[in-house]
């Protein structure tokens, strides 16, 4: 779309030029200034495609404007047409021309001089543009070539950089003083070529380490007595200190019996030694899991026969002439053996599925609170059975809303639970086993911390990494006082990961231990139990007035046709200072949508006056940003909801549905 920007500072020239400028380009924009200064600005802003502008104007006149706009990069290539109110001006033609306006027309204007002139200047304009399109997409084409050439120089300088070790030539003694020597020795000494020849600045001899010196000298010594290849393995220390170890074969040039001096090639080694040193490494760890799975299988054979044992044992104790007392006391421990045993399969089963990616995640919604009544009621149960009764047993749950709904799988997060449970009762004495939950931001995602605490015996630092890991426990010795196969802190790990969240543990040997892990709420599939309650009672919309707080003119396109196409009356202000002044003037609004970061005020300081000027009317913060503690700064402001862009249709809808709900019991309540 065309653009014309107009600068007089007479309102009453603008508005001839709008009259005639409509007549012949009725797409085109108008643009108006009545100062060269605000001028300026307008044309660097909206970029026109023409600029008409008057000489005689305060201030800044004409001559003035045309030069700024002329030697500015984003406007010097707009044309300019001068207004004189002379006709016979020469003088400013001439002064206006040298400053680089593009034409020229006297007052009082002629229409048809004025278009005739105008679509001259768009022609320029567009022929100016096509050429800058020109030159630009040439100045890309010889960037890229230069980048090509550019590239393939840096292909070359590294290959020739990067040509393995170095070759050269050097003297029989024992400083190897050199007569050349290729460039790759930079590579591995830090050295010139310059430096090395003749010994300029520093000998061969001094680079190589002083306990293979004399090795060398008389390993090349018998290579030259038999004429043959020498060939070593040796270290040497590099300018800065570091040390790489080389591969050098070589052998002595002789001109009959006399040796003219030494040759064939060195290279860097150091990566090869690493490696090998690694294998080395490899092996030992390798032999390390062997003897951990040994460790393992022990205990796995440990914890298979001890209940086994139990089952058969009493199994076989069971007969016709058993008393009653005795077949009840017998069946409650092969009844408690078999539950062990059914625990320790379960557990080589999920570790199993785990491994072979195997394993199924389920999602479903569920009550936080009522998933940990039910965890409560269970390790009860198994406190009784392990006769830890004189344990005090601790729920701590501090979520904002004891009513929120989870959207994970349930049945894992309860293993979970139930595993560190069952590990806190295991290893603590006394004191107190405490487990509970919490809402927390993490990396800007809304989570569910879960935590186990316990009074017990503690987890040594150097082991509480390992825990984690398979087949790996505290005490891996064949004495250990505590049973246990290794496995449930690995699959509470793994479970863990699936489900999207981290487990940790903080300890101290001795002074009890305190497991953490996390959840994603999953804030769109997460609903609390108000979801269902606003599908229940959605309200009319149409005939609700909402004032939407927004500075950006596209966000707030986009509520406005969202909202009315509910039938809602929506009226803008720019800034929060705009919103606090209709608010305190207007009575009829029934929500604000406040934008929190505007200009003039922003979102935080107008929630605070608007609260204080009407406590009742319900505002909903809306922000681009969504950093940890914001909701909490927000909701502190005085806000009652809190959403974070983008914000789609369903989500506004159910806030908007939310607060107009609430305030409404509480005005029904009040009255």
């Amino acid at each position: 779309m065309r653009k014309i920007l107009a600068i007089d500072d007479n309102k009453d020239n603008l508005v001839v030029y709008q009259a005639i400028l409509k007549r012949y380009y009725s797409t085109c924009t108008i643009i108006t200034c009545q100062s060269g200064s605000e001028g300026i600005e307008m044309a660097i802003t909206e970029q026109p495609d023409t600029i008409l502008l008057d000489i005689i104007m305060p201030g800044m006149d004409g001559f003035e404007t045309c030069q700024r706009l002329k030697k500015e990069i984003k406007t010097k290539h707009i044309p300019i047409i001068l207004i004189t109110a002379m006709r016979g001006d020469k003088k400013s033609r001439i002064k206006g021309l040298e400053i680089g306006a593009d034409a020229f027309l006297s007052k009082p204007i002629e229409e048809e001089e004025l278009i005739a002139q105008l679509n001259v200047m768009l022609r320029i304009k567009d022929a100016e543009d096509e050429l800058r399109k020109e030159n630009k997409i040439l100045g890309i084409g010889i960037e890229n070539k230069i980048k090509e050439l550019e590239e393939t120089n840096r292909k070359m300088e590294t290959l020739l950089n990067n040509l393995p070790g170095f070759v050269y030539t050097c003297a029989n003694d024992r400083d190897w003083k050199m007569e050349y020597i290729s460039k790759g020795c930079t590579n591995i000494s830090g050295y010139t070529p310059e430096d090395f020849i003749k010994n300029s600045k520093i000998n061969f001899n001094q680079i190589i380490l002083p306990e293979y010196r004399d090795l060398l000298w008389n390993k090349w010594q018998e290579a030259l007595g038999r004429r043959g290849v020498f060939e070593e393995e040796y270290p040497i220390r590099n300018k800065n200190g570091k040390i790489h170890w080389v591969w050098e074969r070589g052998c002595g040039i002789f001109d009959g019996n006399r040796l003219v001096s030494l040759e064939g090639f060195i290279t860097d080694i150091t990566q090869r030694k690493k490696l090998t040193e690694e294998l080395i490494l490899a092996k030992e760890d390798a032999e390390k899991s062997d003897k951990i799975k040994s460790t393992f299988l022990a205990s796995m054979s440990h914890e298979l026969r001890t209940p086994l044992n139990a089952v058969i044992g009493f199994s076989e104790l069971i007969h016709k002439d058993s008393n009653i007392e005795d077949i009840l006391n017998f069946n409650a421990i092969i009844n408690k053996s078999g539950n062990n045993l059914l625990a320790l399969i379960e557990d080589l089963f999920d570790i199993s599925l785990i491994e072979t990616g195997d394993i199924n995640i389920e999602h479903e919604r569920f009550s936080i609170e009522e998933t940990l009544d039910e965890v409560h009621s269970i390790i009860t149960s198994e406190q009784t059975n392990l006769g830890k009764e004189e344990l005090q047993l601790k729920r701590n749950i501090k979520l904002q809303n004891t009513d929120l709904i989870l959207n994970s799988d349930q049945n894992r997060i309860k293993q979970v639970l139930l595993n560190l449970l069952k590990n806190a009762l295991k290893f603590t004495k006394s004191g107190t086993v405490e487990f509970g939950c919490e809402e927390i931001i993490q990396n800007q995602i809304p989570m569910i911390k879960f935590h186990v605490t316990d009074s017990g015996i503690g987890i040594p630092l150097d082991k509480q990494e390992l825990i984690f890991e398979v087949f790996r426990q505290v005490d891996e010795s064949k004495t250990r006082i505590y049973g246990g196969t290794g496995l449930g802190l690995t699959i509470c790990k793994r479970l863990i990961n699936l489900l999207g969240g981290e487990i940790w543990v903080n300890s101290e040997e001795g002074k009890g231990a305190s497991f953490y892990f996390t959840i994603p709420i999953n804030m769109d599939n997460a609903k609390q139990n108000s979801t269902d309650e606003f599908t229940q009672q959605h309200l009319n919309l149409k005939g609700k007035t909402i004032l939407i707080a927004e500075d950006d003119t596209a966000s707030y396109s986009y509520l406005l046709e969202l909202l009315r196409k509910e039938g809602v009356d929506c009226i803008r202000a720019k800034n929060g200072k705009e919103a606090v002044g209709y608010c305190t003037t207007n009575k009829e609004v029934d929500l604000v949508l406040m934008d929190i970061n505007m200009p003039i005020m922003n979102g935080y300081e107008a929630t605070e006056q608007i609260k204080k000027i009407n406590p009742k009317l319900p505002i909903i913060a809306q922000t681009a940003y969504a950093m940890a503690g914001d909701q909490e700064k927000i909701l502190s402001a005085g806000c009652d909801l809190y959403l974070s862009k983008p914000i789609g249709k369903q989500k506004l809808l159910e806030a908007i549905n939310k607060c107009l709900n609430k305030s409404r019991k509480l005005t029904s309540i009040q009255e």
